[in-house]
């Protein structure tokens, strides 16, 4: 069972502070929504399944985010990062969702290590985005 803590993350939530799961989590709609520049999300090798109505981790305008070791299952994105740079996503495995990891309208961010197979549309999608690697 989830434990409720400060330093734990909870799907439905806009996440101000860095946090790690600390179990699997279920959720119908978006389950992170990323709030502030600057946190870290660590997945501790835990997974996030959606109902594919909305995105994993969404990540909108927002700078210095790291999102790691994170299974994101069954979402319409994965991770959703549009207008947003200098992010690092490392680790993660986003599979099974209509786009794994999509970036749009964003420059700077950094993807190693990632696993992103058996999604409806893309693995990983770059739109309108520069300087990635």
């Amino acid at each position: 069972m989830c434990r409720r803590n400060p330093d734990f993350c909870l799907c439905g939530e806009t996440v101000t502070e860095s946090c790690t799961l600390n179990c699997s989590l279920n959720y119908d709609g978006t389950c992170f929504t990323i709030g502030v520049d600057n946190i870290v999300i660590d997945g501790a090798g835990y997974s996030i399944t959606g109902d594919t109505s909305g995105n994993g981790i969404y990540i909108n305008g927002k700078n210095n985010v790291t999102i790691k070791n994170i299974n994101i299952y069954n979402f319409s994105r994965g991770i959703y990062l549009p207008s947003s740079s200098n992010n690092t996503l490392t680790g993660n495995n986003a599979s099974l969702n209509y786009y794994g990891i999509f970036l749009e309208s964003s420059s700077n961010n950094t993807l190693t290590g990632n696993y992103a197979s058996l999604n409806n549309y893309h693995g990983i999608r770059l739109s309108s985005s520069s300087n990635n690697t």
